[in-house]
């Protein structure tokens, strides 16, 4: 854990990262294998201060990934959708984003964009029914946000929560995230002392 840390800790630093986060974040709508929550949740345990910046970066991201998508599927229909994302448009899960959909409409969106769900499906639902772009984007944008700002703030203060909930010391200590009162829970701090 303490060498995954520190070589998160090291792409953290650089100035690119950030996009390379985003990046990785709109990439995942197409790619569907990355772990976003995890490499999430260790950036902003590596740069705590940080957070809110990543979630911003990464929930934007995600949105204008998934507004792709959906800008995708209205343009080129079923074939394509069938062609790329095969299996999608099938089974319960579908069945029940349909329904939940055309229920609930923006309000199903927004709450299905804060799940950890997988967004494919509710973008290729839009974009086949030819949602509103602009209501699509605003839906996605503020359920990525909470689910993002949620789970970057949990890597943020996970190693001083821990330290407070169960007593864990040495633990923390062996992977670098020592945490004495007063100081930022972070390899950071680990390091300069």
């Amino acid at each position: 854990m303490r060498a995954y840390l520190e070589r998160v800790q090291k792409q953290v630093d650089k100035k690119l990262y950030l996009a390379l986060l985003a990046f990785l974040s709109f990439a995942d709508t197409f790619v569907m294998i990355l772990p976003m929550d995890g490499l999430l949740a260790s950036s902003a345990m590596a740069k705590p201060r940080r957070w809110g910046l990543f979630a911003f970066a990464t929930s934007l991201a995600s949105s204008l990934g998934n507004l792709l998508l959906v800008l995708l599927v209205s343009h080129y229909g079923t074939p394509w959708v069938e062609s790329h994302f095969p299996g999608v448009m099938t089974g319960t899960l579908w069945q029940n984003i349909h329904l939940l959909f055309f229920k609930y409409g923006m309000i199903f969106l927004f709450v299905y964009a804060a799940t950890p769900f997988p967004q494919q499906p509710i973008a290729i639902l839009a974009g086949l029914n030819q949602y509103s772009f602009g209501a699509f984007l605003v839906a996605s944008f503020l359920g990525r946000s909470i689910k993002c700002l949620l789970i970057s703030y949990a890597g943020a203060k996970s190693p001083g929560l821990l330290r407070k909930i169960w007593g864990i010391k040495g633990e923390l200590k062996d992977v670098g995230l020592e945490h004495k009162v007063g100081d930022a829970t972070s390899i950071e701090t680990a390091k300069r002392e």
